[in-house]
């Protein structure tokens, strides 16, 4: 199922609107750097370069367009398979495929404006490991944005921070991304 108003603009454009390895630093301390990775809606490799800087193990970067797998597959040849498997497959049908508490760490932007955000977030519970973590970000709802899908669509953080507590992730905040993603919120919820 494609995440509807979910197409991406030219790279370059789409590129412009996140300082990934800001957000990174942001997200990810120290303590969160071990360990496998899935990285949900990968789209063009905007994040995965600053994630392949910020951890340790490998990542599992998915995405359901065969054209963006294969885009993204071109930017990053030199990094995969050993540190990068790339995964066209449709997350919210089909699920990762990952085994349960396989993975220290997931993340999901741009990626909850959909009609059942909590089983996906159920799924993402599942295959973390203790104390593993969950990084969302999110186009925020309270401004207008240069991109991202019709203010309705989005949730606000408070919705998602819910969502994160039904799916049983028993620690969820809210840090502050301004200086790196001005028009977005961040969530990390920690299973």
């Amino acid at each position: 199922m494609k995440v509807p108003q979910s197409d991406m603009p030219e790279q370059d454009l789409w590129e412009s609107f996140f300082d990934p390895t800001g957000l990174m630093q942001t997200l990810l301390p120290d303590a969160y750097l071990a360990g496998d990775v899935a990285e949900l809606g990968a789209g063009y490799g905007t994040f995965t370069e600053a994630l392949m800087e910020s951890v340790k193990g490998k990542i599992h970067a998915y995405d359901i367009e065969p054209e963006i797998c294969s885009a993204l597959q071109a930017r990053f040849n030199d990094f995969t398979p050993d540190r990068l498997q790339i995964h066209c497959k449709d997350v919210l049908s089909e699920g990762t495929g990952m085994d349960s508490g396989s993975l220290s760490l997931v993340t999901a932007f741009n990626l909850l404006h959909f009609g059942n955000p909590q089983r996906l977030l159920s799924h993402v519970y599942d295959i973390l490991d203790s104390g593993g973590h969950l990084l969302i970000i999110h186009w925020r709802s309270d401004i207008e944005t240069p991109r991202g899908p019709d203010l309705a669509l989005r949730p606000t953080p408070e919705t998602v921070n819910q969502w994160c507590l039904e799916a049983g992730f028993n620690l969820v905040r809210n840090p502050d991304i301004s200086d790196s993603c001005p028009w977005h919120f961040a969530v990390i919820a920690t299973k």
